[in-house]
């Protein structure tokens, strides 16, 4: 069975830059994948290409066996959805009314809502944790609330594939934790595979199946979270000491410096 999303050796240059070089991953329904690494490490590049807004140089990504470049935009949309980090929707909207614009890819030759769209922005909306905010703008959200909302758009797109930009980026610690079990419920519930790009790597191995760490561009290590957070390899690939230690309620790896107060 192919799986929902694949890269195959993907190259993508941005200039004279080569900013992704050789990556060979892919995820499997119902997974959740993290996309890790230092800050330049390719890893908002590689999930901007999975939604096809920036263009490889070489290899491959395939939906389901198929190529990305082969799908038509419409039935693109209808499998594979996209939370940017900061999406550019204006305060003024009802929140209602962007989660409706994920309809957009099911909307009829007319134009108009059908009873099967208002079911599901309203599935959306409750999946997300969003209906109580309906009839609110957006820009009364806080950003835990606003990042939710942006799910909730996705989500009514009714998507097999979910990539999620850095979405835990200026939240506070309730709201990391709130962001990523969500995404982690749905896909154990929904089946669907999930691609998210994350700085915070203890973050990562409570939350995430499999972990991609890229360094440079280039992968370093694919796995399980245990299998791929290890010290020194850690410590060589964001240049500076790192320890790995056992989170003390469910054995996860958790990450922190090696060093206090910038002492070596």
């Amino acid at each position: 069975m192919n799986a929902p999303l694949a890269f195959e050796d993907v190259e993508i240059r941005l200039g004279n830059r080569t900013v992704v070089s050789g990556v060979t991953c892919s995820v499997g329904h119902g997974e959740v994948l993290a996309v890790c690494g230092p800050n330049g490490a390719g890893k908002s590049t590689l999930l901007r290409a999975a939604a096809s807004l920036v263009k490889l140089q070489g290899g491959s990504i395939l939906l389901y066996g198929r190529p990305l470049h082969a799908i038509q935009p419409g039935e693109r949309a209808r499998q594979l959805a996209f939370v940017a980090q900061q999406p550019a929707t204006p305060d003024a909207f009802l929140v209602r009314d962007v989660v409706s614009l994920g309809r957009i890819p099911h909307a009829s030759l007319l134009g108009n809502e059908s009873t099967a769209d208002r079911a599901s922005v309203a599935r959306a909306m409750a999946r997300a944790g969003v209906t109580e905010f309906a009839a609110r703008r957006l820009g009364q959200l806080s950003g835990g609330e606003r990042q939710r909302v942006s799910i909730a758009r996705a989500l009514a797109q009714e998507p097999r594939v979910l990539l999620l930009d850095e979405p835990t980026s200026n939240l506070d610690l309730r709201h990391q934790a709130s962001i990523l079990a969500l995404i982690r419920q749905l896909a154990r519930e929904e089946g669907l595979s999930a691609v998210v790009v994350l700085h915070d790597l203890s973050l990562a191995a409570l939350f995430c199946d499999r972990l991609l760490l890229l360094s440079e561009g280039c992968v370093v290590r694919q796995g399980a979270p245990g299998e791929v957070l290890a010290e020194e390899l850690l410590t060589g690939t964001y240049g500076t000491p790192l320890r790995v230690l056992a989170h003390p309620e469910t054995g996860a790896p958790l990450v922190t410096h090696a060093v206090r107060g910038g002492s070596q």
